[in-house]
């Protein structure tokens, strides 16, 4: 995933030059106005905020993209629809992760 990040960062306009892309990165659920953290680990992302977490596995993980230099989609492979509308105080993006029927 971390080189996957790399290569969608050297296509856009995001610098990574000395940035560790591994993590925790503060993010805001717009929905809920909570505040939590995405965490990216070598086994995949977890969303946590206090009241619930979710954990997506990297062999789950769909596709990931960003568009228009502030939104990040992460889509799931998953039998249920969700969508989180987030908002990630560090890096400046607008993260929407969502869980699609293939």
């Amino acid at each position: 995933m971390k080189t996957a990040m790399e290569r969608a960062a050297a296509r856009g306009k995001v610098a990574v030059a000395g940035r560790d892309l591994g993590g925790e990165f503060p993010i805001h659920d717009a929905e809920s106005n909570q505040g939590g953290l995405l965490q990216v680990r070598i086994d995949g992302v977890a969303l946590l905020f206090a009241d619930r977490q979710h954990f997506i596995e990297l062999n789950n993980i769909k596709k990931c993209n960003t568009f228009g230099g502030s939104i990040f989609v992460l889509e799931e492979y998953g039998e249920h629809s969700r969508f989180f509308p987030l908002l990630c105080g560090d890096c400046d993006l607008e993260l929407y992760h969502g869980r699609n029927v293939i």
